[in-house]
Order: C-alpha cells, then sequence, then structure tokens
C-alpha cells in the first residue's frame, strides 16, 4: 500500500472570524528578558514571547495586521505588574463592544465560524483569554485580565497616567534631602537632562504628577527604599536618570537644588 501523503496545513484565515478589541493587562519578571518590545535580531523580548503566543493560539492572524500597542515600554531586566496592550484578537462572539464580525465566508456561505459564535454579548462565552494565553507563555509573562474595549482605544494614547515603582539600597542615605530633591520633578518640565537623547523627539517635556519616597524598616541589615514615580508619559531611560540623581542627593555627593537647576 502506498504511503498517505501529509497534507500541508492550511493557513489560518482570521477573516472567517469576528475579532474584538480587547485590552490585556500584562505582569512579568524582566530579568531575564531583553527589554518589552520587540527589537531586531533580538528574540528574548517579552513582546516576541506574547506574539508567539497569540499566533499559537490563533487568536491573531498576523503580527502587521493585529494593531498590538503597548501602554509603556521597559527596558532590559525591568519588571511589570500591571502593563497594559491593546489589539484585535479572534472573539468567540458575533456582536458586543469591540467586536467586528467577520470580512471572509465559510465553504457554506455563510460568514464566518458561525458555529463557534454567540450571537449575543455574553462575556461568559467569550474565548478565555486569560487562560488561553497563560498556557502558551512562559511562567513569568502573565496576563492577568482582559477587558473589551472600544476600537479607537489605544493602551499608549488613551493611558491618563503611568507609575514606576524602582527599588534601591537606601542603607546610609539622607531619605530627607532625596525627598526635598524629588519634589522638584512635581509638574511639567523640561527633562533633555534626565533622559537619553531622541533625535526623534521634538520637545523633552513632560509631566510628574507625584513622587514618593519610601523607606522600609531594615531587612537582613539593609534598607530598602522605593521611588513611586507617576506620570503622564515618560522618555527613554527618564526614570533611571532621575534616580540616578536623587542617589547622589541621598549620598551627599549633591544638594537638593542640583534637580532645579537641570530641569
Amino acid at each position: 500500500m502506498g504511503k498517505k501523503k501529509n497534507r500541508e496545513p492550511r493557513p489560518f484565515d482570521i477573516s472567517r472570524y469576528a475579532q474584538r478589541h480587547v485590552a490585556l493587562r500584562l505582569a512579568y519578571v524582566g530579568w531575564k528578558y531583553h527589554g518589552l518590545a520587540v527589537q531586531r535580531d533580538v528574540e528574548d523580548t517579552v513582546e516576541e514571547h506574547l506574539y508567539r503566543a497569540l499566533e499559537r493560539t490563533r487568536l491573531i492572524g498576523d503580527r502587521e495586521t493585529c494593531g498590538l500597542v503597548k501602554a509603556g515600554r521597559t527596558d532590559a531586566g525591568v519588571s511589570a505588574l500591571g502593563n497594559v496592550v491593546s489589539l484585535r484578537v479572534r472573539s468567540a462572539c458575533a456582536g458586543g463592544r469591540g467586536v467586528t464580525p467577520p470580512a471572509a465566508k465559510n465553504d457554506s456561505g455563510k460568514e464566518g465560524d458561525e458555529a463557534n459564535q454567540s450571537s449575543a454579548d455574553d462575556l461568559s462565552s467569550e474565548i478565555d483569554y486569560c487562560y488561553v494565553l497563560n498556557r502558551a507563555l512562559p511562567d513569568d509573562i502573565r496576563i492577568l485580565a482582559w477587558a473589551p474595549v472600544d476600537p479607537e482605544f489605544s493602551a499608549r494614547f488613551s493611558c491618563k497616567h503611568r507609575t514606576y515603582r524602582y527599588f534601591f539600597d537606601a542603607s546610609g542615605m539622607d531619605i530627607e534631602a532625596i525627598r526635598e530633591a524629588a519634589g522638584h520633578f512635581i509638574g511639567e518640565h523640561d527633562f533633555r537632562n534626565f533622559c537619553k537623547i531622541d533625535p526623534d523627539l521634538s520637545h523633552y517635556r513632560r509631566r510628574v504628577m507625584t513622587i514618593e519616597v519610601e523607606n522600609s524598616p531594615s531587612i537582613a541589615g539593609a534598607s530598602v527604599g522605593c521611588f513611586v514615580i507617576n506620570g503622564t508619559a515618560f522618555l527613554w531611560h527618564q526614570i533611571r536618570c532621575m534616580v540616578a540623581v536623587l542617589q547622589l542627593v541621598g549620598r551627599g555627593l549633591e544638594q537638593p537644588d542640583v534637580v532645579k537647576a537641570l530641569l
């Protein structure tokens, strides 16, 4: 008997399915990753693993058309507890918030894969995106929650504010001097002296809404401090540059007014 020929897998056509615009809440331990965003010639980024999981589970047709947008980028080694991405994914519902109907017709002439689509926007019948993606993601990258959003929603441009927490060894530091210096950051300022210069930017003004300096009790002989910085948006390496200057103040190598002079 002749051997059966292996059929080529049929390409996945997402146009046969309804799609929903969603926001995903993302957490990850970034120590071993080269940052969040996909980079040329670097495979081990958080976004690369997210794309692979989306493709493996057939929640997207391809990377170019799913419209993935990130609320904020993180650098190599940086972790996140609540970053947000927005994108279009395959949906089991035929209608509802953020849902667009299938564009293609199946072999029977009906639009989309109607057998798998709920006729109402009942989220209990929607794909469990957290469960499906977490099964395909590394253990140190998790989808914590998802929500349907309007097609106009952008994780980047609809974001009202962002919060960064930067932990540091506060042993021997003058916390009150750090707090005095940190107060100068509040408000809208030109932060070109507190970032890595990007030649594509036309201005460097950003608004810091609040900044707190927390100091925890001694743990195993070390004092752990935390900068909690909340703002509308941040420049490339802005947080780490701000923290570097504040640590110089804490060590007595600079006066608190140095921040005011650099803004």
